[in-house]
C-alpha cells in the first residue's frame, strides 16, 4: 500500500513542481541519509546484534540511543548558524529556512529510526506497516492540498510535504513504541557493555558512511558536474525505482533477526541457501517485470521526463542487489567481521567515484545512473564472495552470471535508448522466458506443493 501511494504521489509531485526542484529534493533525501548514518554511530546494528543476547533491552535501547543524541545535539548547534551557508551547498540559493527544515526532518528521522528498530525486534510487523502507509498518504493530501488551493510551485512547499511525512512517521512510531523507550529513559546502563556496543559499531560507522556514498555518489557527480534539470531527471527515475525499496525493506526487517535466530538456536542453515534461491529469482523478476512495463512512465509524466523509461532498469540495481546481497551477506555479520563490510563498501564506493567521474560529464543522468548500477554489481558480488569465504560456502556462480546479464541489459537499454535496434521490451520479455526456463523445475515443484497444501 506504502509502495502504491508513492507511485501515486510521484506524478502529481513531477507536474506541479520543475525538475530543478525534483533534484533539490534527491539531494534533501541523500542529506537526511547521509545525517542518520553519521548519527547512530552504527549503534543501530549493535542494538539488533545484542537483542536477542541481553536481559535488559531498555538498557540497551538507552545505551545504543545516547550518543547520537548528543552528537544530534553538536549538530545543530554547529551549523544553524551557517545555515545560508548550508542551505547554498546544498540547494543552491541561500535559503536558511531550508536548511531549518531539513534540520528539524534530521530530528525526526534520527527518532523514527530507533523506534523502528523496537518494532523490528519485537516482529510486530502490523505496527510497522501502518506506520509506513500513513505518512505517504500524508504526502499525497498536501501535494493534492497545494494543486487545489494553487499553492505556490517553489521548493520550500515541497520541503513542507517532506518535514509533515517525517514527522507523523515519527509520531506514529514514538506511539507504538512509549512502552520501550519512556522506561529506557530511566534505565541504567552498565558503561562495560556499552564499550562493546561501541566496539562493534565503530567500524559500521565507516560501513555506513562509505554504503552512503556509494548511494550518495550519482547525485554528488550530477550536481557537481552537471544540472539541477538532470539531476531531476535521474532522481526521478531514482524514485520510481525507489518503490523496489519496500521489497528491501521487508525482507531486511525479517532476515537478519530470522538468521541470528536460527544461528543462536542451531537450526539447520540449508534454509538460508533456499531463501538465498527465492530472493535471486524474485530480483529477476522485478528487473524484467519493470523492463516490459517501464513505457508507461512515459504517459503519466511530463515530456521532460522521456528518458525515465530508459533509465529504470538501471535505478532497480540499487534496491534489487542490495537486497539479494542481504541474503547471502549473513556470514560477515554472523562472524561479526564488520572490517570487512566497510572495505567491500568502500572498494563499491571507489568504483562508483570512477565510473561516474568517467561516464556523468559526458552522459549526465544517463552516465550516472550506468554508473550506480556497476557499482551495485560489484558490491553484491564482494558481499557474497566475502561471506561464502568467511563463513560456510554455497553455490553463487549462477548467481554472478544472472545479475550480470540484468545489469549489461540493463546498460544497453539506458545507454542506447530509443536508437536500440530492438524494443526494450522484447529485450526483457525475452530475459523473462529464460528465467522461467532455468527455474522451471523449482516453480513446478513449488505449484505442486501449493496444491497439495491447499487441497
Amino acid at each position: 500500500m506504502g509502495g502504491v501511494l508513492s507511485v501515486a504521489a510521484l506524478p502529481l509531485i513531477a507536474w506541479y513542481f520543475p525538475p530543478e526542484d525534483i533534484g533539490r529534493n534527491n539531494v534533501f533525501q541523500i542529506f537526511i541519509s547521509f545525517s542518520i548514518l553519521l548519527l547512530v554511530l552504527g549503534l543501530d546494528q549493535a542494538y539488533v546484534r545484542e537483542f536477542h543476547e541481553v536481559d535488559d533491552r531498555r538498557a540497551l535501547l538507552k545505551a545504543c540511543a545516547l550518543p547520537g543524541i548528543v552528537f544530534l545535539f553538536l549538530l545543530i548547534g554547529a551549523t544553524l548558524p551557517y545555515s545560508e551557508e548550508m542551505a547554498k551547498l546544498l540547494y543552491g540559493k541561500k535559503e536558511s529556512h531550508w536548511y531549518w527544515i531539513t534540520i528539524l526532518c534530521v530530528t525526526f528521522s534520527f527518532a523514527s529510526r530507533y523506534f523502528s528498530l523496537v518494532l523490528r525486534m519485537q516482529e510486530r510487523g502490523l505496527a510497522y506497516s501502518a506506520s509506513q502507509v500513513l505518512p505517504k498518504l500524508a504526502v499525497l493530501c498536501v501535494i493534492g492540498g497545494y494543486i487545489l488551493f494553487g499553492a505556490g510551485k517553489i521548493y520550500t512547499n515541497l520541503l513542507y510535504a517532506n518535514l509533515v511525512s517525517i514527522f507523523l512517521v515519527a509520531l506514529i512510531f514514538g506511539w507504538n513504541t512509549k512502552k520501550d523507550w519512556i522506561p529506557a529513559i530511566g534505565s541504567k546502563i552498565d558503561w562495560e557493555d556499552h564499550k562493546k556496543l561501541l566496539q562493534f559499531g565503530a567500524p559500521l560507522i565507516g560501513a555506513g558512511l562509505a554504503y552512503w556514498g556509494l548511494t550518495a555518489t550519482s547525485t554528488i557527480a550530477l550536481r557537481t558536474f552537471s544540472d539541477f534539470s538532470e539531476l531531476g531527471v535521474y532522481s526521478m527515475a531514482m524514485s520510481f525505482a525507489g518503490v523496489a525499496v519496500i521489497f528491501q525493506s521487508i525482507f531486511s526487517t525479517v532476515w537478519m533477526p530470522t538468521v541470528y535466530k536460527w544461528v543462536a538456536n542451531k537450526e539447520s542453515l540449508n534454509k538460508i541457501d533456499d531463501v538465498t534461491e527465492a530472493v535471486a529469482f524474485c530480483v529477476c523478476t522485478i528487473f524484467c517485470f519493470v523492463g516490459i512495463f517501464s513505457w508507461l512512465v512515459t504517459y503519466i509524466l511530463p515530456a521532460e521526463y522521456k528518458t525515465v523509461q530508459f533509465l529504470l532498469t538501471c535505478c532497480m540495481a540499487q534496491p534489487l542487489l542490495y537486497t539479494l546481497s542481504e541474503a547471502t551477506v549473513v556470514g560477515i555479520n554472523v562472524k561479526r567481521k564488520s572490517m570487512y563490510a566497510l572495505g567491500i563498501a568502500l572498494l563499491a564506493l571507489a568504483c562508483n567515484g570512477l565510473f561516474s567521474a568517467l561516464l556523468t560529464p559526458q552522459f549526465g543522468a544517463v552516465g550516472a545512473a550506468i554508473s550506480n548500477a556497476l557499482a551495485y554489481l560489484i558490491f553484491f558480488s564482494a558481499r557474497t564472495e566475502v561471506s561464502a569465504r568467511l563463513w560456510r560456502s554455497s553455490r553463487r556462480g549462477h548467481l554472478y552470471l544472472m545479475m550480470s546479464w540484468m545489469i549489461f541489459s540493463a546498460i544497453c537499454v539506458a545507454f542506447f535508448g530509443d536508437r536500440l535496434l530492438i524494443s526494450p521490451l522484447v529485450i526483457w520479455f525475452s530475459n523473462l522466458l529464460i528465467l522461467i526456463l532455468i527455474y522451471k523445475k523449482k516453480l513446478i515443484a513449488f505449484s505442486e506443493a501449493s496444491r497439495g497444501l491447499f487441497s
